[in-house]
Formats: C-alpha cells, structure tokens, sequence
C-alpha cells in the first residue's frame, strides 16, 4: 500500500512538473508574442511619424518655393511698373528729362 501510494506521489509530482513546464513554457511564448508585437508597433508609429516629417517638410519646401516664386513676380512686376512710369506714356523721368511737363 505504501508502494502504490509513493508511486501515486511521484506520478501526480510528474504531472505537476510537466503542467508548471507547460504553463512556463506558454507565459514565454505570449511574452515574445508581446515583444513582438511592441516591438512591430513603435516600428509603424516610428514609420508614420518618419513619414509625417517627411511630407512636412516638402510642405514647407513647397510653401517656400512658391513664396520665393511669388516674391520674384511682385518684384518683376514692380519694375516693369517703374520701367513704364518712368520712362512711358505716363511722364516719369526726371523734372529736366522726358516726362509731359
């Protein structure tokens, strides 16, 4: 009876060591499934955010490019403006020279 009993001992010891190793061995397995999937997140959020910088800044590399662009026209348009006022139809020049005086 002690015989039988020890062995029930040893058995139900086995099986509890095989069910601790099973339960270790599955906790390992969801923390690297949760690694993974951390480390796969704040890859797409770096991605994104890589991304979002990037379209900014040719936003703003546009924004420039069409201020400067603007800026040039205003400043051709000036002087093709002071061109004529000065020396068209309109009387420019100086109070000696050209003008409707």
């Amino acid at each position: 009876l002690a015989a039988a009993a020890k062995q029930a001992e040893e058995e139900a010891k086995a099986k509890a060591q095989a069910e601790a190793q099973k339960a270790k061995e599955k906790a390992e397995a969801d923390a690297k499934a949760k690694a993974e999937a951390k480390a796969k997140a704040e890859a797409e959020a770096k991605a994104k955010a890589e991304a979002k910088a990037k379209a900014d800044a040719e936003a703003k590399a546009k924004a420039d490019a069409k201020a400067k662009a603007d800026a040039a026209k205003r400043k051709a348009d000036q002087a093709a403006l002071d061109d004529f006022m000065n020396g068209g139809d309109i009387g420019g020049g100086s109070a000696s020279i050209g003008g409707n005086a």
